[in-house]
């Protein structure tokens, strides 16, 4: 059997902004970091070990250690959040959907069988509304932007599957992409008009 593959990908429209909060990020971040080996290299160089007091220790270097530690590890996991861009893969009757932060590290999101797919359809859509109205479905955004980019649009697929239970993810993506996944899902699947 020959193996069928189609692949789109979302670039964030507005490049400039998200490399600056990245960037912001990431600084802040290796600030927090720094300061954690300052305070503990004033520790060990500054406070002599005889005079050794436990509330002492405990005000002045762990609680701010801890402090600088915490808020390097938030800020570093934080910054991911700006500069996320998404690939959309069909391979043979699979849907997979990774993320690429900062053009440099990709991570799986999804991987969807198509004979799991229940709907797809147009977000925005009266089907759409239904399935956002109803509090055990899961909806997850897949898509750096708020606004499509030319040619593309914002498309909802409805699936079930034990790894995810009952959940919608919303995709950019072009009517070509979504008449590719129409190949491997029930012709029921579709939402009408689409």
């Amino acid at each position: 059997m020959i193996e069928s593959f189609y692949e789109e990908t979302v670039n964030i429209q507005n490049e400039k902004r998200a490399a600056r909060l990245y960037n912001l990020f990431k600084i802040l971040s290796y600030i927090f970091l720094f300061s954690d080996f300052v305070v503990f290299g004033l520790f060990i160089g500054v406070y002599p070990i005889n005079y050794f007091n436990i509330l002492t220790f405990l005000l002045f270097i762990i609680l701010p250690m801890a402090v600088f530690t915490v808020s390097w590890y938030v800020l570093s996991k934080y910054k991911q959040r700006f500069y996320k861009e998404y690939d959309y893969t069909i391979v043979t009757g699979s849907l997979r959907i990774g993320s690429v932060i900062h053009r440099e590290k990709r991570k799986r999101e999804f991987e969807i069988d198509c004979a799991s797919i229940e709907m797809i359809g147009k977000a925005g859509s009266d089907e759409y509304k239904k399935l956002f109205s109803s509090p055990s479905v899961v909806f997850k955004a897949l898509t750096p932007n708020k606004v499509p980019a030319e040619g593309k649009g914002f498309y909802y697929i409805y699936f079930s599957s034990s790894k995810y239970g009952r959940a919608v993810v919303i995709l950019e993506c072009s009517r070509l992409f979504i008449a590719y996944l129409a190949k491997y899902v029930k012709r029921t699947s579709l939402e009408k008009g689409l």
